[in-house]
Order: C-alpha cells, then sequence, then structure tokens
C-alpha cells in the first residue's frame, strides 16, 4: 500500500468500470471532444462522465463543472487540460480516488523548466498515493476487447509497433504518443501488465508513473 490506494496492474489502464473525460469538449473533433465521441458511440458499456467549467453540456451527456461534482468512484481519469491547469486536476483524481489517470495535455518537459517541474509533481504524488499515470503527450488507449477508444486519433490511423515483451523503448521512427491495449497487448512502460497472456506494445510513450 502506498498513500491512499493500492498500486493497480496496467490492465486496469484497458479495463476500467468508468472513466471521466476532463475538459470534454461538445465538439467532437476538439482534442477533448475526440475520446468522449469515442467512447460514446464505439460500444463502451462503463459509466462516462463528462468535466467542463465552462459548459454544461459535453455532447450526449450532461457536464460537470468540476471533478468534485461526479458522483461514485472514479476509475479511469483522462486528462485534456491545458498544462497549467493539469498539477491541480491530478490532485483532485487523487482525492476522488481514480487509481489511473491519462494525460493527453501537451506543454510539459518538452517546453521548458516549469513543464519539467511541473510534470516531476505529477510523478511525486502518483507515487506517494500509488497510482498510475500515462502521459503526457499521449493520444490515448484503446481495447477492443472491451470496445474502449479513449483516444484523440481514430485507430484506424494508428501503426502498431510491438517490441519484444520486455519493455524496451520504440525505435526513434515510432515518435507517437499513443499506447495500445488489446486483448494480447498491454501498455509499455515502467512494468507489465498482470493480465494472463498479455504482452508489450508501445507507439512512443511510456508510464509517467
Amino acid at each position: 500500500m502506498k498513500g491512499t490506494l493500492m498500486m493497480c496492474g496496467l490492465d486496469q489502464l484497458a479495463n476500467p468500470k468508468s472513466i471521466a473525460i476532463v475538459d470534454a469538449s461538445v465538439n467532437p473533433t476538439r482534442i477533448g471532444g475526440r475520446p468522449l465521441h469515442y467512447v460514446l458511440t464505439m460500444g463502451y458499456q462503463g459509466e462516462i462522465d463528462a468535466e467542463n467549467s465552462r459548459s454544461d453540456q459535453a455532447q450526449d451527456l450532461k457536464s460537470h463543472s468540476s471533478l468534485n461534482d461526479i458522483s461514485g468512484e472514479l476509475d479511469f481519469v483522462l486528462i485534456a487540460d491545458p498544462a497549467p491547469a493539469v498539477v491541480q486536476t491530478v490532485q483532485v483524481a487523487i482525492a476522488k480516488c481514480a487509481p489511473t489517470k491519462l494525460m493527453s495535455s501537451s506543454g510539459f518537459a518538452e517546453v521548458d523548466e516549469a513543464g519539467i517541474r511541473a510534470r516531476q509533481e505529477i510523478v511525486t504524488m502518483a507515487h506517494v498515493a500509488g497510482v498510475r499515470v500515462l502521459g503526457p503527450n499521449c493520444f490515448g488507449i484503446i481495447n477492443p476487447a472491451n470496445n474502449y477508444y479513449p483516444t484523440v486519433t481514430w485507430p484506424s490511423r494508428i501503426a502498431i509497433r510491438c517490441p519484444a515483451n520486455s519493455g524496451s523503448p520504440p525505435s526513434p521512427a515510432a515518435t507517437q504518443a499513443t499506447s495500445i491495449m488489446s486483448a494480447r497487448s498491454g501498455v509499455w512502460g515502467s512494468g507489465k501488465s498482470s493480465a494472463p497472456g498479455m504482452k508489450v506494445t508501445s507507439i512512443g510513450t511510456k508510464l509517467l508513473a
């Protein structure tokens, strides 16, 4: 046990019982709108919540003004906030006991020293609380086995690269920051999935924590 949560297995990233999308957009073509559109239309059967402090509607869902307004447990939180708001969003998600988080937001270590510090702050919070964080700059996760597509890019456009099941980094050519998960593949990163038969698949990103 670390902090308030038990560190989850990597398979929990691909098989959550619920998903909350932060900065979800009413526009299905925007970064905050695409993952919401895909989970709404591709047959995902879990609970879906949307958060947007600027609107009370996000596509076919009522939008909450804060994660704190969402009742019940949060299993997976996709964060599409602008970078300056991400640290606070991660704090709220941890307080809500969400065990897994994905950050599609950019503007961290690739930008400046402030971004590096923010990234490290998120790593520290995740380690203390015992949660998984994937990203930043992550296009998303897909799991066709349960119609789970919280991604900002249409899956047919993604070229999948499958390295050995050793956690080895992808080649420089595999630069898209996307992790793909299916019935036989998991996230490449700082650990291996606990799901039977799962092996590592990577497209240039890894678990932040």
